[in-house]
């Protein structure tokens, strides 16, 4: 019972800061790409800022979860798995019409449309990690290069290059514009307050979904305790229904094929990827992993492209929601 309150706490905190701020990684690209809006994509990057400062704290602090990430550079670098998944999950963003966490907090705000995302999100998650788990493998073994992270790379512990980087990215980002400066602050320290409650919760991760529909199947299988990550999930859609202008929103077809088709790419290129946009973007990121790093970008890049080529010269292929 604790493990699933402090899951959902995190997860709410998260949820209520991404719903008030409007926070959507897949709309911070598209606004700051094609509309010359970057407020949203720059709450992201002080986020992942304001952890580079944060977290060194917390290593200081022997919140032991985040100290092995930490050490141990993030998540693994898995250049061609990373590649393909990212721009895989980048795609399914796209269609989809939210990242992650954007799909939990606006289907609690009332959107059928990511509703049905999410489910097609835990379909494509279970499809490739059960029968097509053979890709995942292959893809991990094509290239395993041996350093994962930034410090070890320069040959610096994590607490010095974290600081440094986060102390000049902060002040870039805020050297002449504060748009975004309140939600980047709070995800950022709601992001590094999760390693908190992971710690406590005996999960070895931060913030991060993938992972959370495959877990959910495992326990039940084997009658055992729900996995931290669902109850994060759960969290988040939660401070969507508390925080969002709630409004029942009603997809026509295509926009309900639309979502399902992008919620399907995003769970299997989540899962090949080893990290969503949060997973990787906004937790690994901070840890100066070079996956991270990567994934990132290629999510970005699936994103755009996908929207640039595909779904903005067809309107019709969009759909539409109504009230």
């Amino acid at each position: 019972m604790r493990d699933a309150l402090l899951g959902l706490a995190a997860g709410l905190a998260a949820g209520a800061v991404m719903a008030r701020g409007g926070l959507c990684f897949n709309r911070a690209l598209r606004r700051a790409t094609f509309e010359r809006r970057p407020t949203i994509l720059r709450a992201f990057a002080l986020a992942v800022a304001v952890q580079m400062l944060l977290l060194p704290l917390l290593v200081a602090a022997d919140v032991d979860t985040l100290a092995r990430s930490a050490g141990g550079g993030g998540l693994p670098l898995l250049p061609v798995a990373q590649v393909a998944g990212g721009l895989v999950f980048g795609a399914g963003m796209a269609l989809a019409g939210g990242c992650i966490t954007g799909m939990l907090w606006k289907a609690g705000a009332g959107s059928v449309a990511l509703a049905v995302a999410i489910a097609g999100f835990a379909a494509g998650e279970l499809l490739i990690r059960g029968p097509g788990s053979e890709v995942i493998s292959a893809l991990d073994d094509a290239a395993r290069p041996a350093e994962r992270a930034l410090p070890g790379l320069l040959g610096v512990d994590y607490e010095l290059v974290a600081v440094v980087l986060g102390a000049a990215a902060l002040a870039a980002l805020l050297a002449r514009r504060r748009d975004g400066l309140l939600a980047g602050l709070a995800l950022g320290a709601v992001a590094a307050g999760t390693w908190i409650a992971a710690d406590a919760a005996g999960y070895g991760y931060g913030l991060g979904f993938v992972g959370a529909a495959d877990g959910t199947r495992a326990a039940i299988s084997a009658g055992s305790a729900l996995p931290f990550q669902l109850w994060l999930a759960l969290g988040v859609l939660a401070g969507g229904v508390a925080s969002a202008r709630r409004e029942l929103r009603l997809p026509d077809a295509a926009r309900s094929a639309r979502a399902a088709a992008g919620g399907l790419l995003m769970g299997v290129g989540g899962s090949v990827a080893h990290g969503c946009n949060i997973g990787h973007g906004l937790t690994g990121i901070p840890l100066l992993s070079l996956g991270s790093m990567l994934a990132t970008a290629c999510m970005a890049a699936g994103a755009l492209l996908t929207w640039r080529f595909l779904l903005a010269p067809r309107p019709g292929l969009r759909g539409r929601e109504r009230v």
